[in-house]
């Protein structure tokens, strides 16, 4: 059983453990039965679990980006993506209505709406994007629900949207 290529032993307090038996094991297998042997493996990988989250957790804290603007769905943007073409590189502005919004800490997304000659066209930007180098809020706009999609199906008049602040 242990005589395969990674055959080194992981010398413990506890013991000596295999790390073909550390990497054979399963969380599912370890959710149903545990023996003593799997309970040592369980308290070494512990805190190597706990530290790799925290490093994870810190990296993702550097590459986050607190300059955007507050925006919701309803409200329309210009999002200055900076897009590179061969050895040029320039800044696109992509306008348009935000339909979705997806909040989380690095996952976090929106999709903006445009209309482009006649056509829709939807993108969705990570939140965090390092290409995107701003986002101006162009106007406010009162919805009552948190994902637009209905606009999809409506055109012309029929997909405009009304001004936050203004009475009815």
């Amino acid at each position: 059983m242990h005589g395969n290529w990674f055959g080194s032993i992981l010398n413990t307090p506890r013991g000596i453990l295999y790390l073909d038996e550390i990497l054979s094991l399963s969380k599912k297998r370890m959710y149903k039965v545990r023996t003593q042997k799997q309970d040592r493996i369980l308290k070494i990988l512990q805190p190597i679990d706990d530290a790799m989250s925290t490093i994870i957790e810190r990296i993702n804290q550097e590459q986050m980006r607190q300059d955007h603007p507050d925006f919701r769905p309803g409200d329309t943007v210009k999002v200055h993506i900076r897009i590179i073409e061969g050895g040029k590189e320039r800044v696109q502005i992509f306008q348009g209505v935000v339909i979705a919004r997806k909040r989380g800490s690095m996952n976090a997304t929106y999709t903006v709406r445009k209309i482009s000659h006649g056509v829709g066209v939807e993108k969705t930007f990570a939140y965090h994007n390092p290409r995107v180098e701003k986002i101006e809020l162009v106007t406010r706009g009162r919805v009552r629900r948190s994902r637009l999609y209905y606009l999809r199906n409506l055109t012309g008049k029929a997909a405009r949207i009304r001004e936050r602040g203004l009475p009815r």
